[in-house]
């Protein structure tokens, strides 16, 4: 039984996760409280000490931002510049979860995770991350490190956090939902251009359509590695998941993220999908879409724990429907009522859950007229 009790520490950068993290964190104290930056305006927050951390992994991050925000605090007044060589190859956590499987997660939104199958015939990457700088550490890596190529990259979904660096593997071949390239296309282009004009890196940015398309299932095979795809609607109508047949790993996608979230979706599928994944078998890790890699042990309960969240929200949406409440009684269910902690991805969970609640409130009320309107017609 491999579980978060008996399992020993991945592996980043080739080093001990125990080693690097308490070693930067402890540095990295001592000189911010040795030179006063302790607090830093305006650029990285505290966000990462004042949470609870749980993990290595945690720690190692709470290190990496200190870093950075004494970094920028040093250069702003013009102390040890030298210290600027902590910039972004920093902002992208790499765990190597087992011999071939790498995750990568972003540190500058919502820890959205990318995933990398090496191979010796070239490696395949499941979804690129947010920013462009952001998914250039991953192409710097199968490049410089691993001294190959990416041969195919896997678009879980249309979904803008996922797909915006694919553009920098332009040799690779795009697989991907029949839905997802109508989205890409109708949804995420006509995103990517209003989100131009608030963040500039994404000026280089290019979307690229999946010219391999899946609908239900469908596999690929490179090098040894045999990665299962298969259709897991809910989040959003054309996610896919992905599994490493040979190293038992599998990539659920925004199916499963610290916070069920559906208002791209629907409820009831992701119902399925969530039950469906938990039948998935053999299973040594599964990588979230967003947020900590699950251990063999942590998957059905978290999948048990989600399956509640939407019984719960569910139920709240409903009988607020049919006592005739309005917006603030929809509100009042606490995301923490239902099983989730309210500081889930870097404190978005609440805000999403909110969101959860107005969508499927709204489209209750909606299809509750159409009905009521269809039995007028048919009266008359």
């Amino acid at each position: 039984m491999r579980d978060a009790a008996s399992r020993g520490p991945r592996v980043i950068d080739g080093d001990k996760v125990e080693y690097v993290a308490i070693k930067a964190a402890y540095a990295t104290r001592l000189i911010a409280w040795g030179l006063g930056a302790c607090q830093v305006d305006g650029f990285l927050y505290d966000v990462n000490f004042t949470r609870t951390i749980d993990s290595y992994e945690g720690l190692c991050y709470a290190s990496v931002s200190w870093l950075q925000a004494l970094s920028y605090r040093l250069r702003l007044q013009e102390r040890l510049p030298l210290l600027s060589f902590l910039e972004p190859p920093f902002m992208v956590l790499r765990e190597r979860i087992s011999e071939h499987t790498y995750v990568f997660r972003s540190s500058m939104y919502a820890k959205v995770n990318a995933g990398l199958i090496t191979t010796p015939e070239g490696c395949i990457l499941i979804d690129t991350l947010p920013y462009p700088e952001e998914t250039q550490e991953i192409a710097s890596f199968v490049r410089r490190r691993l001294r190959s190529e990416v041969k195919y990259i896997i678009l879980t979904h249309s979904h803008a956090d996922h797909v915006y660096g694919a553009y920098l593997f332009p040799d690779a071949d795009v697989i991907g939902h029949l839905y997802s390239r109508k989205l890409l296309l109708t949804q995420t282009r006509p995103a990517l251009v209003k989100a131009r004009q608030t963040h500039p890196s994404l000026a280089d940015v290019r979307l690229r359509l999946p010219a391999i398309l899946m609908e239900k299932e469908a596999a690929v095979r490179l090098g040894g590695a045999t990665l299962m795809m298969r259709h897991a609607p809910g989040h959003a109508p054309d996610v896919i998941s992905v599994y490493y047949k040979e190293e038992k790993v599998l990539f659920a996608s925004d199916a499963m993220m610290s916070i069920p979230y559906f208002i791209y979706g629907d409820i009831n599928d992701l119902r399925r999908t969530l039950r469906e994944l938990a039948e998935v078998s053999p299973l040594e890790d599964m990588v979230q879409g967003h947020g900590d890699v699950l251990l063999r042990g942590e998957v059905k309960t978290t999948i048990d724990i989600h399956l509640a969240y939407l019984d719960k929200v569910e139920a709240h949406v409903n009988e607020v429907i049919a006592k005739g409440l309005g917006k603030e009684a929809l509100l009042s269910l606490d995301v923490e009522e239902c099983g989730i902690s309210r500081i889930a991805l870097e404190g978005l969970a609440n805000r999403l859950h909110q969101e959860n609640l107005i969508s499927l409130y709204t489209r209750k009320v909606k299809r509750l007229k159409q009905a009521r309107a269809k039995q007028r017609q048919a009266a008359a």
